[in-house]
């Protein structure tokens, strides 16, 4: 079952390979960063990526290093909270 949110992104139709590059690149094209940056539904993108836990691929604008970054950040602030 895909999420209805994947319908309105704004990367829907583009190479797969502009969000998943190969180990030589190391970093997304620039392309794809700025798709997401103006993406209507980066946040619900990043949530599904934060929540599966993936470790692959541009998601909601951040590659896997920075969104265990904003994982972390996130448990952080969720621990204080609680």
């Amino acid at each position: 079952m895909t999420a209805a949110w994947i319908n309105d992104a704004a990367c829907r139709g583009k190479p797969i390979d502009w969000f998943y590059p190969d180990a030589e690149a190391g970093q997304a094209h620039p392309e794809a960063k700025a798709l997401c940056k103006e993406c209507p539904v980066r946040a619900e993108c990043l949530g599904a990526a934060l929540y599966r836990d993936d470790g692959h691929g541009l998601w909601g604008g951040l590659s896997p290093g920075a969104r265990r970054v904003e994982q972390h950040r996130r448990d952080v602030a969720q621990r204080r909270v609680a």
